[in-house]
């Protein structure tokens, strides 16, 4: 985790073109916090869903993506600056199943709906994690001055 404790932001142009790069943010950002692979997928995979539906039905021209990483939890957040339009009920032939697949994929799921007074939808995607995260970091071990049990020339 960041030692400021604050969340690492990125914006991409809301497009269907960025949602490759939204991915790669999520993708990176694990690695560098050490989630596991299966959690990081399940993310990714959340995110897509919450990328897509900004592009699709906001009208915005940005979509923030935000990444968080607690000493047991990973949060990720997407947002754009449009209105929630809630399309009840889900018909066959719409797709609308993302909604059900980002709550299958995290363990909290939250969604603040943007309003004509108060615009700007953001989804909340939370993850637990069994073991504590954090970046990678580098120790420097010193040297003892032996190489091959023999003191380095």
């Amino acid at each position: 985790m960041r030692r400021d404790g604050l969340p690492r932001v990125r914006s991409f142009a809301a497009n269907s073109t960025q949602l490759r790069r939204a991915r790669e943010f999520v993708r990176e950002r694990a690695v560098l916090d050490r989630v596991p692979d299966e959690l990081a997928e399940e993310l990714v995979l959340a995110v897509t869903e919450a990328f897509s539906n900004a592009v699709a039905h906001s009208e915005s021209m940005v979509v923030f993506v935000s990444w968080w990483v607690g000493e047991r939890d990973v949060e990720v957040q997407v947002m754009d600056d449009g209105l929630f339009e809630e399309i009840l009920p889900v018909q066959r032939d719409s797709g609308g199943i993302g909604m059900a697949l980002m709550m299958m994929m995290v363990d909290e799921f939250a969604i603040r709906r943007g309003t004509e007074e108060s615009p700007g939808t953001l989804v909340r995607l939370r993850k637990r994690v069994g073991r504590e995260v954090g970046p990678l970091e580098l120790v420097v071990v010193p040297d003892s001055g032996e190489a091959g049990g023999r003191k380095a020339s």
